[in-house]
């Protein structure tokens, strides 16, 4: 199972730049769950070609992979939503940074539950299911 995993991140480190980079500048103009939602979404449709190029060793567009792809990634931008928008609301997390990172706590909050979400919940499910 975990064979494939490297280049799995390596495409998920690309998508989830995007997120990460186009959520930030969302940020300074509308609201950062909005900005969110909107990075996860493009970060979705990028990571979509590039696992599909790691487990299958091409781009597919078969409606059976798209739409297990489609249900995959609603559980990976739901689960990733709800921990950065928890952590958001509920906890004062930038004390904890050092001064010269506070200005980008959020985009640290959501690559560390990028990556969680990604690792436990993403990966297993497109391994297991999604690309079979």
């Amino acid at each position: 199972m975990w064979n494939k995993l490297p280049l799995s991140i390596l495409g998920g480190l690309s998508s989830q730049s995007v997120y990460l980079v186009l959520s930030f500048y969302l940020d300074k103009i509308m609201n950062k769950k909005t900005s969110n939602i909107i990075g996860l979404l493009v970060s979705s449709l990028i990571n979509f070609i590039l696992q599909n190029l790691v487990f299958t060793n091409t781009v597919l567009f078969i409606r059976k992979i798209i739409i297990k792809y489609i249900i995959s990634a609603f559980i990976t931008i739901y689960s990733t939503q709800m921990g950065v928008s928890f952590i958001i609301d509920n906890t004062q997390y930038d004390i904890y940074l050092p001064a010269a990172l506070r200005k980008y706590h959020t985009t640290i909050i959501r690559a560390l539950v990028s990556m969680v979400v990604g690792v436990f919940i993403s990966y297993p499910i497109r391994y297991l299911w999604v690309f079979i």
